[in-house]
Order: structure tokens, then C-alpha cells, then sequence
């Protein structure tokens, strides 16, 4: 009975010390501490109401495809400045974030409950929206989703 149980906490032992060992030599975290998506997740995550995490505030995840990996970001808030060029949203917790807006990026207006596309243009400073975008330095706005001046839900 000994040896048994001797074995056992031996073999326990061993199992917590490489799982020690492989978790001391994970490499740190770095940067902000948003949640992060796998591809899988985002892609199936994406596909629900075009948020990645549709009680988010804010976040970052990346996807890879190949040997390509993009990094993207969404946030929801109000308004705070806009123009044919740029957009900038603050979220409820006080984080701003910026996008450059190009020719590319699809408005959607939702205001009087009803969807329909839009531009840029009619976006509207107070306006509450969910932004969705790529990069890391300078981030591309690639979908607004504009819900007017209405409450954020």
C-alpha cells in the first residue's frame, strides 16, 4: 500500500511539475490586457451582428490566415469627432480610440430602427456607433455601425 501510494504522489508530483514548468516558461503578456480571440472564435464571433463581442466595449483580437496575421480592433461609444477621414469613438469607460477612415469602409445607419447603408457623411458628432477596424499603429475603420443619438445598446 505503501508503494502505491508512494507511485501515485510520485507520478502527481511529476505531472504538477511539468505543468510548473510549462507555465513558468510561457512567455509574459505584453500590452494591454483586452481579450484576445482565436481565429475560429472571431471568425464565428464576427458573423453575430458584426461584433466581436457583442457586450464589449472595446477590444483587440488577431486572426491568422497562412502565414498572415491581422490585428483587429472594435470599439462602441459616442461620437467625439468626425470627418471624411476620420472618426474618433469614446466608450463608456473613457477609453478613445481613432480611425482613419477611407473609401473602403462601410457605414451602416440603424437610427429609426430600420438598417440601411450610409456614408461617412452622415454620421454625426453624439452619434452612439460600434467602429470595427484593423492595425496596430494608425487603426482603418472598416465597418461603422451608426445607432444615432440614441441610447448605446
Amino acid at each position: 500500500m505503501f508503494k502505491k501510494i508512494v507511485l501515485v504522489g510520485g507520478a502527481s508530483l511529476a505531472i504538477l511539475g511539468v505543468g510548473t514548468a510549462a507555465f513558468a516558461s510561457a512567455p509574459a503578456a505584453t500590452g494591454s490586457p483586452t481579450p484576445a480571440l482565436t481565429a475560429p472564435a472571431a471568425h464565428k464571433a464576427h458573423a453575430h451582428r458584426g461584433h466581436a463581442q457583442p457586450r464589449a466595449i472595446h477590444g483587440q483580437w488577431v486572426t491568422r490566415n497562412g502565414t498572415k496575421f491581422t490585428t483587429h480592433d472594435e470599439i462602441r461609444g459616442a461620437v467625439t469627432a468626425v470627418s471624411p477621414t476620420s472618426i474618433s469613438v469614446k466608450a463608456a469607460d473613457g477609453v478613445t480610440e481613432n480611425y482613419v477612415v477611407g473609401a473602403g469602409v462601410k457605414v451602416h445607419l440603424k437610427a429609426d430602427g430600420k438598417g440601411k447603408a450610409g456614408t461617412i457623411s452622415e454620421v454625426k458628432v453624439g452619434d452612439h456607433v460600434a467602429v470595427i477596424g484593423t492595425g496596430t499603429g494608425p487603426l482603418t475603420a472598416k465597418r461603422v455601425l451608426d445607432r444615432g443619438a440614441g441610447t448605446m445598446k
